[in-house]
């Protein structure tokens, strides 16, 4: 039999010191200017996510990386929901999100410069794609990937995270905008310090 009293307690020992460790965990980093590395903030955008971990884990990653979140409508969940703050966990308060009512009034509000398209129907890779002169990297959702309208309107903009797998179709989405937010970043840092 579990006693409640101590697991209670042994669960808030550990939610304060994961709040610790959180905000001194850049102390421990080698010291490194990150904003003169990326000096234009990173823009990571969901069209229509379903899934709302995926959407906790994504503003995770731009917390991480101090990138603004854009979640484009329609959601197919509550941003209010559990699930999408418990895998956010303590850093869902710190995520710089945005929400627009249609991709038509994405654009409007932002204006990007230029843009990234992941999917699987890309021809170039994230490897060969300047990711780091993008403004905003684009991603459709869990199901059915971007609108169909944005394939053809985009097309040269379309890039893909090698899969050499054989049985491989797709990533998780909330690895894939890891994998390419990392890519950027390290693009950024090597273009600014050659």
């Amino acid at each position: 039999m579990i006693d409640k009293r101590a697991h209670a307690r042994k669960s808030a020992n550990k939610s304060s010191a994961s709040k610790r460790n959180l905000s001194d965990s850049k102390a421990n980093l080698p010291h490194c200017d990150w904003a003169l590395l990326m000096p234009d903030r990173m823009n990571i955008v969901l069209v229509a996510p379903e899934i709302p971990h995926n959407t906790g884990a994504i503003g995770r990653v731009c917390v991480c990386l101090d990138a603004r979140l854009h979640l484009i409508h329609p959601l197919g969940f509550s941003l209010s929901e559990a699930h999408v703050r418990r895998a956010a966990l303590d850093y869902w308060e710190h995520i710089d999100i945005t929400e627009h009512a249609s991709w038509e009034n994405f654009m409007e509000a932002e204006t990007p410069s230029s843009m990234a398209f992941l999917s699987s129907r890309g021809t170039k890779t994230i490897y060969d794609t300047a990711l780091n002169q993008a403004s905003h990297l684009v991603f459709g959702n869990e199901s059915s990937g971007l609108p169909h309208s944005l394939y053809g309107e985009y097309a040269d903009n379309l890039c893909i995270i090698p899969m050499p797998g054989k049985h491989s179709r797709t990533l998780n989405l909330s690895n894939a905008v890891s994998v390419v937010a990392y890519e950027c970043l390290r693009q950024g840092t090597i273009a600014r310090s050659s």
